[in-house]
């Protein structure tokens, strides 16, 4: 019986391992390189055909003032694309933005189109001609605009049916009313 020697080839798909991980790694950074760097020049960014590292001789950067200097910022009005700014209306408005049941209590918020730093928003819930629930909350800012404080009306004194909420505003010499109606 005729033994021969056996070959280890395991060295060799080790091999075959590692060329095709460098081959990987150096197809996906010549990706990165060529497609995502170039990206920058299409949106504005470096041009393609300058490099990071190279700097022209005759290109200089700005010298900086010794001097301190003060730079003026002048900020610019914003643009008002829908009719005119309602922050200079006489009339102040606004909308309710929800007004539900949620448990026992009737919720009411309000939010006003102008930015005012005080006032007071008047609650007035009536069914029918009568009124049923009355109430007062100031008016808190926002970023843009203003809003009520919030009114949590409870639902035990309202019968069931529309009900009309009425929010009468006021801050300094500008007054506004709100109104909407609501089912119990």
């Amino acid at each position: 019986m005729v033994t021969g020697r056996k070959r280890n080839l395991g060295w060799l798909q080790w091999m075959i391992g590692v060329i095709l991980v460098c081959v990987a790694i150096s197809v996906v950074i010549a990706v990165k390189v060529n497609y995502f760097d170039n990206q920058g020049s299409v949106d504005g960014g470096a041009d393609a055909n300058t490099t990071t590292g190279d700097v022209e001789e005759g290109a200089k950067k700005p010298e900086k003032n010794d001097s301190n200097q003060v730079e003026e910022v002048v900020k610019q009005d914003v643009k008002q694309y829908d009719g005119e700014s309602p922050n200079v209306a006489e009339v102040l408005t606004g909308v309710i933005t929800h007004a539900t049941v949620s448990g026992e209590k009737l919720v009411v918020r309000v939010n006003i189109d102008q930015y005012l730093e005080s006032g007071t928003c008047t609650l007035s819930v009536k069914q029918g001609e009568n009124a049923v629930y009355k109430d007062v909350a100031r008016i808190v800012n926002s970023a843009v605009t203003a809003t009520c404080e919030g009114f949590d009306v409870p639902v035990a004194g309202l019968s069931n049916g529309e009900v009309q909420i009425a929010i009468d505003l006021e801050s300094g010499d500008r007054t506004g009313k709100i109104s909407g109606a609501v089912q119990i």
